[in-house]
C-alpha cells in the first residue's frame, strides 16, 4: 500500500479477488469508550460492558475484549456510555451495525469481541477461554 492510512478491504472467496479502497477517517469521531449493552451482558440494560481500545499505533478506531460471558439475549455497542450513538445489527455473531440498528441475536458463550468504531463492524467469536 502506498500511502498510510484505512482502506476498506474486500474480498470475494469465489473468485480469490480482492479491492482495497482508501476511506477517508479524518472527519471521523472519537470516542472515551466503547461498550456492549443488552439483556445478554452482564449488566443488562442498565450499564455498558467496556471494551479496550487498542493503541493509537495500531488502530484507536478498534475495541475488543479478550473474554466476556454472554447469556442469551441480545445486545448493542454504545459510545460514551450514552445513546446518542449507538450501532446494532440483525445478525448474530458478525456484521455491521448502524446507528439505532436493531439488536443483536446473542447466545449463551463465553466471547471474545471485536467492534471498529469507524464503520459499526463487530465481530463475536463464541467459546472462547
Amino acid at each position: 500500500i502506498a500511502t498510510d492510512g484505512y482502506y476498506t478491504f474486500t474480498m470475494n472467496t469465489e473468485t480469490l479477488t480482492y479491492t482495497l479502497v482508501a476511506y477517508d477517517a479524518t472527519a471521523a469521531a472519537s470516542y472515551t469508550t466503547i461498550g456492549i449493552i443488552g439483556s445478554a451482558t452482564p449488566s443488562g440494560w442498565d450499564a455498558s460492558t467496556a471494551l479496550t481500545q487498542s493503541a493509537p499505533a495500531f488502530n484507536s478506531h478498534v475495541w475488543s475484549l479478550d473474554l466476556l460471558i454472554l447469556n442469551e439475549g441480545e445486545a448493542k455497542f454504545r459510545a460514551d456510555n450514552l445513546w446518542t450513538k449507538n450501532w446494532g445489527s440483525n445478525t448474530a455473531f458478525s456484521g455491521v451495525g448502524v446507528q439505532e440498528g436493531a439488536n443483536i441475536p446473542v447466545a449463551k458463550s463465553k466471547y471474545k469481541v471485536y467492534f471498529n468504531d469507524l464503520d459499526g463492524s463487530y465481530l463475536l467469536i463464541p467459546n472462547q477461554e
